[in-house]
């Protein structure tokens, strides 16, 4: 299965790829613009939170190629709208150290970070998956679509008090609220009545 490689991916990418045991993800695609390859969404005290990663914009032409650019503190941000989204979290503490090392670890290129995201949130989730990369562009169309839910899942979220249940945002969200339990809650289908 090829599939678009999303940073942090929406909990609906995690629905589609775990019904296999192995991705593919195309590097050498275009690179597009304003999509969720170089953004992710979060749930804070005021709702729906867009976190991105400015990029390079001579490096903008094939996805493998596009660097991140460090010219302002944009891990330090993220680090703290994280933060304040979750430090009330139930599983925050244990896994909030190792996604900081994760972006302190200053990737040069995105695909390099988007990679070693996906593959820390199968560890979180303790699914064993294969993921490789294409070798050269692949012409099969790649759903742009993809991460958006096939079915929908409900678990407390810290401010849904606030702003209500906010669906398919990051993985992060679900890991942070429900921790282990994650994957047992993302696999969870609801009877067809309630579809």
């Amino acid at each position: 299965m090829i599939v678009p490689l999303h940073l942090f991916p929406s909990i609906g990418w995690f629905q589609r790829v775990s019904q296999t045991d192995s991705i593919m993800v195309d590097g050498f695609e275009n690179w597009v613009k304003q999509s969720h390859r170089n953004r992710f969404d979060i749930v804070g005290p005021n709702g729906r939170q867009s976190l991105s990663i400015p990029t390079v914009k001579a490096s903008r032409h094939r996805f493998i190629d596009v660097e991140i650019s460090y010219s302002e503190d944009w891990i330090t941000k993220h680090l703290r709208s994280v933060e304040t989204a979750y430090n009330r979290s139930p599983f925050f503490e244990f896994y909030a150290h190792e996604f900081k090392d994760l972006l302190n670890k200053r990737h040069n290129l995105l695909f390099d970070l988007n990679l070693a995201a996906v593959k820390w949130c199968f560890a979180k989730l303790n699914v064993d998956m294969s993921v490789s990369t294409t070798t050269s562009f692949d012409s099969e169309d790649v759903d742009e679509k993809f991460h958006l839910l096939e079915y929908p899942i409900s678990y407390y979220q810290v401010f849904q008090d606030k702003n209500d249940f906010l669906e398919n945002v990051s993985i992060l969200d679900l890991l942070f609220n429900v921790g282990p339990e994650a994957l047992a809650t993302l696999l969870h289908k609801p009877p067809l009545s309630q579809i």
